[in-house]
């Protein structure tokens, strides 16, 4: 009778953990998606910051070109017998969730994409500098 309910529990954590991969990949597929547009923000508004600093500055950008997300489960059983002046039983049971997220990169370094993106931020910061900017921000 033990042996079926350890067989019947391991099966259980088996079903319920194989169901974790996908929900959990799901989540981070989002979530890295998510954070491609955070980056594309983090990167454009770090120049527009630089060439509010530094007008004379070389703008920097990276191409994101490839990204990729993998959930790996592990899930183990076993059930172990000693002899000895009695028979005991000892379940055990583990799991480990595993997740890696990559992006590959390619930084700009064609001289008139720069040209033109120093160009853009340039104007930007005019556009800043404008009367009608400064009323609306004074501390900008």
């Amino acid at each position: 009778m033990m042996n079926r309910v350890n067989l019947f529990m391991l099966a259980a954590v088996g079903v319920i953990f194989a169901g974790c991969a996908s929900v959990q990949l799901k989540q981070n597929t989002l979530a890295q998606g998510r954070t491609l547009t955070d980056m594309e923000y983090t990167m454009v508004l770090d120049n527009v910051a630089m060439f509010r600093q530094r007008p004379g500055a070389l703008p920097w950008h990276l191409k994101f070109t490839q990204g990729s997300v993998a959930i790996q489960d592990n899930v183990g059983g076993s059930l172990n017998y000693s002899w000895g002046s009695g028979v005991s039983r000892m379940p055990g049971f583990s799991a480990q969730i595993g997740s890696v997220e990559t992006w590959n990169v390619v930084p700009e370094t064609n001289t008139n994409h720069l040209a033109l993106l120093r160009k853009k931020y340039l104007e930007r910061r005019q556009r800043d500098q404008s009367p009608a900017a400064m009323e609306a921000n004074p501390f900008g």
